[in-house]
């Protein structure tokens, strides 16, 4: 079954380029049902025909993407991939928050991409996603946001602030939150040093991310740091002098 879907942003090129793709592309997977350009026009047309799918832009000219969630006030009744053409900030704030999105313009293999995550059902709890990227971009403090994570059947959301620290294993990661509760997840250590603030966090061995306001003590002797929780880490010999530098910042 073709996924009904409402294309919204306030560009004419941007619409007509997205159209392009998806009928070049995606004819067989998407029914484009309607393309708006502003959110008056979205609410609209989401409660006249109800879409399986909104591709939503998130920088229109007056308002943004974002807005148009103040008029559905309980969980959604679409799905939402968002389409944006600011990579350097979009990228972080939609991965804390685990928001489907694809940048501006938009190449036919992330859209198909995006298309069979929609169709895994990977965008589940979308209110809570959504709830949290809104709520991390009303807070300037980069540390004090929250990111949501994969837990059993749903998500669990977490502040940034309580993870204590992070073993990477292959391309897999588990993190260990102040709660004392653990989480595997399908990333890379790599993937998840990108993410965290280096303000906060840093990488003293190839294995090991850690929180730096729970260090307790340095061992340079054994090259370990304990932290408040009673672990021993141990830090690779040449990033101990750059950790202990950053730590008396």
């Amino acid at each position: 079954m073709k996924i009904r879907t409402l294309i919204v942003d306030d560009e004419p090129d941007a619409r007509e380029a997205l159209t392009l793709t998806i009928n070049n592309y995606c004819a067989n997977d998407i029914d484009i049902i309607g393309k708006v350009a502003t959110i008056k026009e979205a609410v609209q047309a989401i409660n006249k025909q109800n879409p399986d799918l909104v591709l939503l832009d998130v920088d229109l000219v007056t308002e943004t993407g974002f807005d148009l969630f103040d008029y559905f006030k309980e969980d959604y009744p679409f799905k939402v991939i968002f389409t944006t053409g600011y990579k350097d900030y979009a990228i972080k704030a939609f991965k804390y928050a685990a928001l489907d999105y694809i940048l501006k313009p938009v190449a036919p293999e992330e859209l198909n991409k995006a298309i069979n995550r929609y169709r895994k059902g990977d965008s589940l709890n979308q209110k809570l996603n959504i709830d949290t990227y809104i709520s991390n971009a009303q807070n300037s403090v980069e540390s004090k946001r929250k990111m949501v994570i994969p837990h059993g059947d749903g998500y669990d959301v977490v502040k940034l602030e309580d993870i204590i620290h992070c073993t990477g294993e292959a391309n897999y990661t588990n993190i260990l939150v102040s709660s004392g509760k653990k989480y595997l997840l399908a990333k890379s250590l790599r993937d998840i040093e990108e993410l965290l603030p280096k303000t906060r966090f840093y990488r003293i061995h190839k294995s090991h991310i850690i929180n730096m306001s729970y260090t307790k003590h340095i061992d340079k002797k054994k090259n370990e740091v304990l932290l408040t929780t009673g672990e021993k880490l141990p830090v690779a010999v040449r990033r101990l002098n750059n950790f202990l530098s950053l730590l008396q910042k």
